[in-house]
């Protein structure tokens, strides 16, 4: 079963991420991965913040009270962790179109380890966490150690890998070539690509002008503002391996 597991997150994970690539430009049917991107990232958000501040309320709270209410109401926790996952899917819309073949190989040998922690949590706590809240355990605790192994892959990337062909002496010029390196048919995927694009430009052309003495310094605090996409990329596979988990223990079960 782990097999089964392993490769249709594997194949859900690539299909997702390089069906996009090859389709942001086509029109605005390609929008239906980003939507499909940030359902999974808030129904994992939702889906462990609702639990946890039931905890919270059972400890802390009494019944019936406002604060009870407002701290478990599924509407206020949803609009939030949706706006969030908005916000991780754009900036994925755009670093996604930088990974290479390489990135990818990575990221299926990510996604092998991932299954494997998260796994090992499963098992390891199985008899010490409560059966309600194991799953949640288990994801939380293997998304803070994979997050941790992609944020290192992204600095090797884009330290190592990324080199865009935008750049010139002027900043005006190097904007303008860079907006005008992607584009989509598509309007409101063009605008957020361009935005992000042309925001990205601006920060490697002030690096491109710093002395050479600090630039892996300044790559990694390009890096750093990455940050959304990672914590999105990792959540999203995250979510893939526990929706893989439970579809196949129900295959098993049923």
């Amino acid at each position: 079963m782990n097999s089964k597991i392993i490769l249709s997150s594997i194949g859900l994970a690539l299909i997702i991420l390089i069906f996009w690539k090859l389709t942001y430009h086509v029109g605005c049917i390609a929008f239906l991965i980003p939507i499909f991107i940030t359902l999974i990232l808030a129904s994992s958000y939702i889906d462990i913040k609702l639990k946890q501040k039931e905890c919270f309320k059972n400890c802390y709270v009494n019944d019936n009270t406002f604060i009870a209410k407002f701290l478990t109401s599924p509407y206020l926790t949803s609009i939030f962790f949706i706006v969030l996952s908005i916000i991780y899917t754009i900036n994925l819309m755009h670093d996604i179109l930088n990974f290479s073949i390489g990135f990818y190989v990575v990221l299926m040998i990510l996604i092998f380890i991932t299954f494997h922690i998260y796994n090992f949590f499963l098992k390891f706590f199985k008899n010490h966490i409560n059966d309600k809240h194991i799953e949640i355990f288990a994801r939380e605790s293997t998304s803070k150690i994979s997050a941790i192994i992609l944020f290192i892959i992204y600095i090797i990337f884009y330290l190592n890998s990324y080199d865009p062909d935008y750049l010139r002496e002027s900043l005006n010029e190097t904007v303008t070539l860079a907006s005008n390196s992607i584009s989509s048919q598509c309007y409101l995927i063009d605008f957020i690509l361009k935005i992000k694009r042309e925001y990205e430009s601006i920060i490697l052309f002030g690096m491109n002008s710093i002395d050479n003495n600090f630039k892996e310094e300044a790559w990694v605090i390009f890096i750093i503002f990455h940050g959304l996409s990672i914590l999105g990329l990792n959540r999203l596979l995250i979510q893939i391996i526990y929706l893989m988990n439970i579809l196949f223990k129900r295959d098993i079960n049923g």
